[in-house]
């Protein structure tokens, strides 16, 4: 004999219930990123329009704009976007201060971040394809991710006064570096002529590790003694 059911139905979800549209909202907002991406990588952001982003991820210009000012902003975010995951991958490597030798600490953050350029291939084609040097300046300076830059300027800070130097402005400091770093990990995802392979990337490695050494003396000697006269 089957059993009745109860009666009792489960009431469906308010299609229009907060969460629901805050849903809706998040995913409208990962597919604009996503679909900017892949048109900054191949137009170029001065060639892009919010009609190609918009067409690229299937939604209106009112949901663009609904969270975002401008493409200014939503390149903004996506500069961001990506600092704040690379800082979460460095947080092992930071977390070794103290424990590990300078030189191991540079090269196991550097190998860090050009893994994540290769996984970010996409990201970065559509940073160096920005064209709008107040954004890529601002990402190659740290100023999207201070959290990132604020690490690095404490890093350098107490590794030169535990060499007996003081550093007189860390985040200039800070700023320079990571330049240099984010520049060479761009270099190495792009060179037309030597491709991202794993021999390349220790090369790269061995000259970011040469570069960084350099620097961090150069701010705790007299710049007089590492540069002789020629």
């Amino acid at each position: 004999m089957k059993r009745r059911g109860s009666g009792v139905r489960k009431a469906k979800a308010d299609p229009n219930s907060p969460d629901r549209r805050q849903q809706r909202g998040a995913a409208s907002r990962a597919a604009l990123k996503k679909a900017a991406i892949e048109v900054f990588a191949s137009k170029g952001f001065n060639n892009t329009t919010i009609d190609d982003i918009t067409q690229a991820a299937g939604l209106s210009h009112a949901a663009l704009y609904l969270h975002f000012d401008n493409k200014e902003t939503l390149f903004g975010e996506l500069v961001s976007d990506a600092s704040t995951e690379l800082t979460e991958r460095l947080e092992p490597v930071f977390k070794r201060l103290g424990s590990a030798s300078p030189v191991e600490l540079v090269r196991e953050g550097g190998d860090t971040i050009l893994r994540f350029y290769e996984k970010r291939r996409t990201f970065f084609r559509a940073f160096l394809l920005g064209s709008n040097p107040a954004l890529t300046l601002r990402g190659l300076r740290g100023d999207t991710n201070p959290e990132l830059r604020g690490v690095f300027a404490k890093v350098l800070e107490t590794y030169v006064a535990s060499q007996g130097g003081k550093l007189k402005d860390p985040d200039g400091a800070a700023n320079a570096l990571m330049a240099i770093w984010i520049r060479l990990g761009l270099d190495y995802l792009f060179d037309e002529e030597r491709k991202p392979t794993k021999a390349r990337r220790q090369q790269v490695l061995d000259l970011l590790v040469q570069l960084t050494a350099g620097a961090v003396a150069g701010l705790i000697q007299d710049p007089e003694k590492l540069l002789p006269a020629f």
